[in-house]
């Protein structure tokens, strides 16, 4: 099939503005193979409601897609378990038109939820539905969404 370079840079800063609320600033650049390269800069929030309870907003726009709105809530059951709901949507809406962006795919709605369990202290897994809006039909699909996950030793 030939040759191909493929490459994705990220970039961040977070700053702790009070011992509960972190803001953040994220940039991507994502090379694509050159075929649509895109980038997409973003501005991050979160906060630590209580013991239990985090709250995170994102902010971002992206080169040859939507702006997009995310949110996301993380509730702390016990050292273990933890419920996540997440929901998003384009800051704007597009139809098919010249100056569209040429990655409709990329940035739909959605929102659901899943659950998390660390069975070991760095390994855990999440699992749940992610309803996404289907960019042929306009109907919401869910979609499961099943994750490994590793974090460094606490």
């Amino acid at each position: 099939f030939g040759k191909g370079n493929y490459y994705i840079l990220n970039t961040g800063v977070n700053y702790l503005l009070a011992p509960n609320l972190n803001a953040g600033l994220s940039g991507m650049y994502n090379s694509n193979f050159n075929v649509i390269p895109f980038w997409s800069v973003a501005a991050d929030l979160q906060y630590l409601a209580g013991r239990n309870l985090m709250l995170e907003g994102s902010v971002g726009f992206m080169k040859t897609g939507a702006n997009m709105i995310d949110l996301h809530a993380r509730y702390r059951m016990s050292d273990d378990w933890f419920l996540n709901a997440y929901g998003g949507f384009p800051v704007t809406q597009k139809t098919n038109r010249p100056a569209a962006p040429m990655m409709p795919m990329m940035n739909n709605t959605y929102y659901g939820g899943t659950v998390e369990y660390w069975f070991q202290p760095t390994v855990g897994a999440e699992a749940g539905l992610i309803w996404i809006r289907d960019m042929f039909s306009g109907k919401m699909r869910p979609q499961p969404k099943l994750e490994l996950k590793f974090r460094p030793g606490r």
